[in-house]
């Protein structure tokens, strides 16, 4: 379910807004912005100075609750997981403020007692909605949920607000789009990387054999490597 609202440590970093031309790299005009896990909040910093522009404070009784980022092309909108609220949080970046939330019953499973790193045990009935990443025209969102039975990633779209659930059977954290391909690329605890379709919503290969704990991917030059 997509909801819009009417309104105007450890981090994650985007980058927004547009450089310029090489002869002017001094006056490049662009900025941070940086998911503070253990702070609940989310940050615009100004690398040149270093100082924060704006600051956007999760509410809630759980410490760590805002996780991961993916932000639109043009720099104006932002969406934040957090987890133990079963949500992703829409933030619009002109002005640091939220206007909506996405919510699906996918992000909800049966109450269990976890234990966490910062907080310990406690009950939840998360299915841990974590990494999130855009498709190419950004129609989609994808959401990892880790703790669902079985573990996954849901496809929410984000005109009608439906979403669907792509079942993994292994279980991980982080998402990447390949720009031009469209190709999905989701490393999980088994030591694998499985790739969806982002245009089918289609698991279509599994690589193997990629290392221990593989925790991201990137597509320089349209290459994929895995770390």
């Amino acid at each position: 379910m997509l909801t819009m609202l009417n309104m105007r440590a450890i981090c994650v970093l985007a980058v927004t807004g547009v450089l310029l031309a090489p002869g002017r790299l001094l006056a490049q005009k662009y900025t941070v912005i940086a998911v503070c896990h253990t702070e609940n909040k989310v940050a615009e910093i100004d690398p040149a100075t270093g100082k924060t522009l704006h600051t956007f404070i999760v509410p809630g009784e759980w410490f760590g609750e805002t996780h991961e980022g993916a932000v639109t092309a043009d720099g104006r909108t932002m969406y934040v997981s957090t987890p133990y609220q079963k949500q992703v949080i829409i933030l619009d970046l002109t002005t640091f403020t939220q206007k909506g939330k996405i919510e699906s019953e996918y992000f909800s499973r049966p109450q269990e007692i976890r234990s966490f790193v910062r907080i310990g045990k406690r009950e939840t009935t998360s299915s841990d909605p974590h990494g999130v990443a855009l498709n190419n025209d950004e129609s989609k969102l994808y959401v990892s949920v880790e703790f669902a039975d079985p573990p996954g990633v849901v496809a929410v779209d984000l005109k009608t607000g439906q979403s669907r659930k792509i079942d993994t059977v292994v279980a991980g954290n982080y998402l990447w789009i390949q720009p031009k391909t469209d190709k999905l690329y989701f490393p999980t605890r088994d030591n694998k990387v499985v790739v969806i379709d982002a245009v089918t919503n289609q698991v279509i290969k599994t690589f193997g054999d990629v290392g221990k704990y593989p925790w991201s991917v990137t597509i320089p030059r349209g290459q994929n490597y895995c770390h």
